[in-house]
């Protein structure tokens, strides 16, 4: 049984096994595919920690970038799903190299017992499975990363002894967050509580059921953010409109972790709140009836 080989290679205690396996087939179940659910879950470790960010930086799993994704947020987060990969430089070739990769789903203080530390750990094996196929690819000096919707591009330099890299460029992020609490939200309903609704999404949230509203476009977004390919979507939705959304959704996102980050300053919370509403009355409601048009003359 496939799912067995996953407990005896990180030796997952019975209770916690338990629940992993209705996770797991769950996993199979919202992605339809069972081999790459599998691949992820066996070469990923799944830890209880106390703190996201000391755990990275003791385990060299953090990195250093320009992100929508601050520490600040990383301190507060209750759980993370990390990727990195050890890249090579071939001075002979000048080419460069992803010759292994070091990934762990880690949720803070995962207790069973709470649901909402069984849905932070289902958010972040959304983004596993999302992430898993095809992570990296390089072209030239050029990474690109690759985690569901989000595409990071990192510039890569040799300086004689390792290899480094410089973040450029980051899209996406805003749009998958929403659409990974929206999958965490469907999975902790069928088989935790059904009732559960996500904390700390949002606005995002809201943006990507509204996206998943438009007809039949749940299997074309999954199948984009499991292969890493947005053509089809781009086809649907008319390619300049995605891509405003994309940038509309990191916008928001980042207002509403600004905003979370206010909550003992009332005032300033309530000042991004009321910018929030306005980017949505005044840029997202125009845009989203512009793509729901769209998908419907395609």
């Amino acid at each position: 049984m496939k799912f067995e080989k996953i407990v005896q290679r990180h030796g997952y205690d019975i209770v916690f096994s338990s629940f992993l396996k209705d996770v797991y087939y769950e996993l199979v179940k919202y992605f339809k595919n069972e081999e790459i659910v599998f691949e992820a879950l066996f070469n990923t470790k799944i830890v209880s920690v106390e703190n996201v960010y000391d755990y990275m930086k003791d385990n060299d799993l953090l990195e250093d970038y320009d992100t929508l994704v601050t520490d600040s947020d990383m301190k507060r987060s209750s759980g993370v799903c990390q990727s990195i990969p050890e890249i090579i430089y071939n001075p002979q070739t000048n080419t460069y190299n992803v010759v292994n990769v070091k990934r762990s789903v880690a949720v803070v203080n995962l207790d069973l017992s709470r649901t909402h530390s069984k849905a932070t750990l289902i958010h972040e094996l959304c983004h596993l499975i999302k992430s898993y196929y095809n992570e990296y690819t390089i072209e030239g000096n050029i990474l690109i990363s690759h985690s569901g919707l989000i595409e990071s591009h990192y510039e890569l330099s040799f300086d004689g002894t390792k290899v480094t890299k410089k973040l450029i460029k980051e899209i996406g992020v805003g749009l998958e967050e929403g659409l990974t609490s929206v999958d965490e939200e469907e999975i902790t309903r069928s088989i935790v509580d059904s009732e559960y609704t996500s904390s700390g999404y949002g606005v995002v949230n809201s943006v990507a059921r509204n996206l998943l509203k438009i007809p039949d476009i749940r299997d074309i977004i999954i199948n984009a953010q499991i292969y890493h390919d947005k053509s089809e979507i781009y086809d649907k939705l008319g390619i300049e409109d995605y891509i405003s959304l994309e940038e509309l959704a990191n916008k928001l996102y980042e207002l509403n972790l600004e905003m979370f980050s206010q909550a003992f300053e009332p005032e300033k919370m309530t000042e991004t709140a009321e910018r929030i509403k306005e980017i949505l009355r005044t840029e997202y409601v125009p845009l989203k009836s512009k793509m729901e048009s769209n998908f419907k003359r395609s």
